[in-house]
Formats: C-alpha cells, sequence, structure tokens
C-alpha cells in the first residue's frame, strides 16, 4: 500500500517490522534478547497507544490497595523489586534472605513435610520489602504480565529466566477432565478459578524440588498454551497425542521435557537449566566439605591421565555440571566431540577457545550414524551427555574401542555393579555380543572409573565415592606350574564363573569431607602416568604420596 514513503524510510520501515516478527517468533525458544525487544515494544504501546499514566495504572493492578493483590502480583512485583539489583539472582536472593527453602509441615493436614513456598510467605515478603512503588515500577510489572500471557509461558516466565536448577508444571494434584466439549467450555469460563492440583508449580532449587503453591495456571489452557509453547526451539516437530512427549534444548542450553494425554495425564513440563556462567570445580567441591581439594585433584587427574569415566547418580545430584566442570582439566590440545540426544552439554559455550563440536540425533540421521562420522573428525576425547537407552550404551562401548583416547558419560546407575551390569545387558539386548561373560568382561575393561554423585535431604550435593574399576588378572603360568588335578579343576572353575572384575573405592565422603580409602592400583597408576605431561606426571606422584604414602 503506498503510503507516501520514501525507499529510504519504508526499508527501515520494513526493517523495524522484520526483527519485530523474528523476536516474536525467537522469544518463545528463551532468547532473552528478543524477549526484552518485544516488552520494549508492549511498553511503548501501552504508554502511546492506550495512554496508560500515572492516574489510569492503578486501574489495572490495584498497586495502591495491597490487600487487593493477589499472591501473583506481589511475587510479580518481588521479582521485579529484586531484580533491579539482582539480576537473575533475584528469586535466589528473595528464597535466601527469607528462608523460604526449608522444609515445612504443611501439606496432607501438617503430617507430611515438603518443600513449599506459600501464599502467607509471600504475603509477608511483601510487607517487608515494598515501601511503595513508583510509576516505572507499576509499568514494568504490568509489561511483564502482558507478555507472559501473549507470548510468553506464563506465570513460569519470569522463573524460567532464573538462575536456577529448573522448574516444572502440571505436577501435583488431581487433573481436570477435558474430554468433551462441555469440559472445555467449563475451561473456559473459569478464568478466576480455584486452584487446581494440577496447574501447580514447582521450581528445582540447589537440589530440591519446591513447590509454589501461591502460583498458579488460571486455567488448564493456559498450561497448555505454555506446554505447547516452551519446546518449539529450532522447531522440532509436533507434540501430537501419537508421540506422547518431546525432548529439546532452549536457546540459553536448558532442557525441557513436555508431555501430553493421553501418553500422560496431563499437559506437563520440565525444564532443566545450567548455570554455566558460575559453573566451576569451586563451586560444585566447595572448600566447605574437608579436604575437598582431594576429589578435586582427584578428578583433574582422571581427565589429565586420559581415564574413560562414568559420572553416575540420581537425577538433580549434579553429575552432568559436574562432568562440564570435569571437561576443564582435559588438556585443551586435545580435540573434543560430543554425541548427544539433545544439545545439552553446551561446551562450546563454556570452553570457546577448545576445538569441540557436538552432533545430535536426528529423526533422518540416526545416532549410529552420528557416532559413525565422529570417528572421522579428528577424535581425541569422546563426550556422551546422558546414557539413558541401550542403544546408546552401545555407542559409549564402541567409543571407547575405537577413535579416540578416552570418553566419559553421565548415568543413574547408584552402584558401580548396576553400572556394569546394565551396559552388560544393554550389550546383549541389541546382540552386539552374545555371550554373558564376554559382554561383562568388555564393559569392565571399557569403563574405567566410576564418580558417584548424590545429594541429600537438605539438597546438598556432592562425590559420595569414586570407584576404580579393574579386570581380575588371573596368573596365565598357573597351569604350567601344578600338576594337582583338584587344585586345576578349581582354577578352572573359578576363572569359568568366577568374577571379572573388581571394584575398589579409592575415595568416600564421610562425615562431611573426603577420605582417601584405598590406594589407586599400581598398572593404572602407571597408565594415568603414560598419558600426562611431565610437569603433570610430578603433582600426580605428589598426589599419591601425600594420600597414600607412595606408589
Amino acid at each position: 500500500m503506498d503510503m507516501g514513503l520514501s525507499g529510504e524510510e519504508y526499508e527501515r520501515r520494513q526493517a523495524v517490522v522484520n526483527e519485530l516478527r523474528n523476536a516474536m517468533r525467537n522469544a518463545i525458544s528463551g532468547e532473552i534478547r528478543d524477549k526484552l525487544y518485544l516488552k520494549e515494544h508492549i511498553e511503548a504501546i501501552l504508554e502511546h497507544d492506550y495512554g496508560l499514566n500515572e492516574k489510569n495504572i492503578d486501574l489495572v493492578i490495584p498497586f495502591n490497595q495491597p490487600d487487593r493483590l493477589t499472591s501473583q502480583d506481589r511475587f510479580d512485583i518481588l521479582m521485579n523489586h529484586f531484580k533491579k539489583k539482582h539480576g537473575y539472582k533475584a528469586l535466589t536472593f528473595m528464597i535466601e534472605k527469607h528462608k523460604l527453602g526449608l522444609l515445612k509441615r504443611i501439606i496432607e493436614g501438617g503430617k507430611s513435610e515438603s518443600y513449599v513456598i506459600t501464599e502467607e510467605e509471600i504475603q509477608a515478603v511483601y510487607r517487608k520489602e515494598i515501601r511503595g512503588l513508583d510509576f516505572k515500577d507499576k509499568l514494568d510489572v504490568i509489561v511483564q504480565r502482558v507478555y507472559q500471557l501473549y507470548k510468553g509461558f506464563g506465570v513460569t516466565d519470569e522463573i524460567r529466566d532464573m538462575n536456577i536448577d529448573g522448574l516444572s508444571g502440571g505436577v501435583s494434584g488431581a487433573p481436570s477432565k477435558m474430554t468433551t466439549v462441555e469440559h472445555v467450555a467449563e475451561l473456559v469460563g473459569q478464568m478466576r478459578s480455584s486452584k487446581r492440583g494440577n496447574n501447580s508449580v514447582w521450581i528445582f532449587y540447589k537440589g530440591k524440588t519446591i513447590h509454589l503453591s501461591f502460583l498458579e495456571f488460571e486455567t488448564d489452557l493456559e498450561l497448555k498454551r505454555v506446554a505447547q509453547n516452551i519446546y518449539k526451539h529450532n522447531s522440532p516437530g509436533p507434540l501430537t497425542e501419537t508421540s506422547g512427549f518431546v525432548v529439546n534444548d532452549m536457546a540459553d542450553g536448558s532442557r525441557v521435557v513436555v508431555v501430553r494425554p493421553p501418553f500422560a495425564e496431563s499437559w506437563a513440563f520440565w525444564v532443566r537449566k545450567f548455570d554455566i556462567p558460575n559453573l566451576s570445580i569451586e563451586n560444585l567441591i566447595p572448600d566447605t566439605y574437608e579436604q575437598a581439594d582431594l576429589a578435586r585433584e582427584h578428578d583433574q587427574n582422571l581427565m589429565k591421565g586420559a581415564q574413560t569415566t562414568a559420572y553416575t547418580g540420581k537425577t538433580g545430584a549434579g553429575k552432568t555440571s559436574l562432568m562440564m566442570t570435569s571437561i576443564g582439566f582435559m588438556y585443551a590440545f586435545l580435540n573434543l566431540r560430543t554425541v548427544e540426544l539433545i544439545f545439552e552439554l553446551n561446551l562450546r559455550q563454556l570452553y570457546p577457545e577448545r576445538n569441540s563440536i557436538a552432533f545430535r540425533e536426528l529423526p533422518t540421521i540416526p545416532g549410529q550414524e552420528a557416532l559413525n562420522l565422529n570417528k572421522k573428525t579428528d577424535t581425541d576425547v569422546s563426550i556422551l551427555g546422558e546414557v539413558s537407552s541401550q542403544s546408546v550404551a552401545t555407542w559409549m562401548i564402541q567409543m571407547t574401542q575405537v577413535g579416540s583416547l578416552f570418553t566419559i558419560f553421565s548415568h543413574h546407575a547408584v552402584t558401580t555393579r548396576q553400572l556394569i551390569k546394565w551396559f552388560r545387558d544393554a550389550l546383549l539386548a541389541m546382540q552386539i555380543m552374545q555371550d554373558e561373560r564376554l559382554a561383562e568382561e568388555q564393559v569392565a575393561e571399557a569403563i574405567k572409573w566410576d564418580i558417584h554423585v548424590t545429594r541429600d535431604q537438605q539438597g546438598n550435593r556432592y562425590i559420595e565415592r569414586i570407584t576404580e574399576i579393574t579386570l581380575v588378572q588371573y596368573d596365565e603360568s598357573f597351569f604350567e606350574n601344578t600338576n594337582d588335578y583338584e587344585q586345576l579343576m578349581k582354577e578352572s572353575i573359578r576363572r569359568k564363573h568366577g568374577p571379572l572384575w573388581k571394584e575398589r573405592n579409592i575415595l568416600e565422603y564421610r562425615d562431611g569431607g573426603y577420605v582417601a580409602v584405598n590406594p589407586i592400583s599400581p598398572d593404572r597408576i602407571q597408565e594415568m602416568r603414560g598419558n600426562m605431561l611431565a610437569e603433570d606426571q610430578i603433582a600426580f606422584d605428589a598426589f599419591i604420596s601425600k594420600h597414600w604414602g607412595g606408589n
């Protein structure tokens, strides 16, 4: 349409339109810059087009009548208040300052302990912190509210951006039925309905899952909208009734999982975040634990010694964070190649000056093909984000056999025996091997160390143990030097049916600190030394001597 614009002015306006379209498309991917850009436009529209000013702004949200504010209103005001000084650590600061992350006896009639932040606590924090709001404060809150209902992630929008471990929605309570037109009509009419359990909001904070019982998605439809948008980064494809779930990454490297009916009883999502700017070995293994340097140095020696290592532990224990940090101990001249189901480790963000690239499985490119390509890309260190399926287990074993110096990966095993058995069974199930003992021996030969991390009921994370895995060595000259028939038969049975490998805890966590337990085996020490630079060999020898009295 001809608006009488010059060519230059038309191009300028068209560029603004294109930038706005891109921001609208990318904001749901977790791109903070695009979110801020859209909020600037929303603010301008509210002020200039809708005439929002100091006289009428309290008609939108009753800022001047605190007793009329909802819990969400108070929380949004508090987040805006703390963000001005603490940025994306605002939620952490509020929880720590007001001791909101403690165990409480509230739910189930006060009979059960849980982590929960209540409406009463938010009211108390509001009374202590908020003394008055100027027009800009009020406008910021309204702009954020409009954004999160329009393009954002509802009541979880600002929470998702915070430096926490993660968040989830729709994971508690009695799900509402929404199977007929009548149900949908009822839900649409319940925009200000009472809280329904499956619309709850939870955060994962310092190893603890905390229920934000004061927050809710206003309707099931709003929860569904957020769940349908939060996984859309890089267009992973539709989430249908047939597929049931989707796993993807977000623009900032967060991992997102979304489920839907009929596979799940309700719409729900989980976002797992990694605080990359603050990811350091000192934060993960702090000096508050006695002999923390023992655990840190041992991990460092394993990486410099090129040892294939499993980082094991339950969800939320910190195994992936520890693995990401441990990569910093590897020699920087080694090429890093990662194979993942989704881009989660973000090693090039952590180590931008290193030679590193990650591959992922696609519907059109199976993981095995990615692994085969990985062997042709000058690989020194192979990295698997998480071994969670039998097919991925076979990738890991292949990685240890050809194409790289050593491999690291994460797994959910609780014990070393469980770890070895799980991989053994995976090789058998995938028909990579047919003999159970040969499969077990191959796994035990491939995985040299198990670093097991855990977290206690208070959310404290620590390395529970570092376990060395070695094959059982038999005397090859035994049959030549022994003529006793009975002894020969016993030895034959022992070798045929006896243990193939042994585990030995080198380090353990006890009573608030780390202790050296059993010494590293001599053969393993020599293997590690052979992969180290000369100065690191000297430091490693000193480490062994200090904690175990020499080799």
